[in-house]
């Protein structure tokens, strides 16, 4: 009914493909997650901390990576903070759930 209306840019970037795109982007940084922390496990040992490790390393690299988009002026520092705060804290939240379902063959 409402089909002759233009989207804005925003509600076409909000769609399913982008959906679907981010959703697989999660899954990917959560893989690697885990397994940057098998890599780290057998100098620093299994658990939590190891897992925070693995996801500090992530997130650090991430936020070096889109610090650019700061110094460009495309976001404000507050936002860029607010996102980075976010990010640390799902970061860590995925290496330690994936680090407890994490399992290796010891035979």
């Amino acid at each position: 009914m409402d089909a002759w209306i233009p989207r804005s840019a925003t509600q076409a970037a909000l769609g399913g493909p982008s959906v679907v795109a981010g959703l697989i982007l999660k899954l990917v940084i959560g893989i690697l997650l885990v397994a940057g922390y098998a890599a780290i496990r057998p100098r620093f040992g299994p658990g939590p901390k190891t897992a925070l490790y693995s996801a500090v390393f992530a997130w650090a690299l991430g936020a070096v990576f889109f610090s650019d988009y700061l110094m460009l002026g495309m976001i404000s520092a507050a936002t860029y903070i607010v996102v980075e705060v976010l990010q640390l804290v799902s970061f860590s939240a995925a290496a330690v759930v994936g680090a407890r379902l994490y399992t290796e063959n010891t035979a």
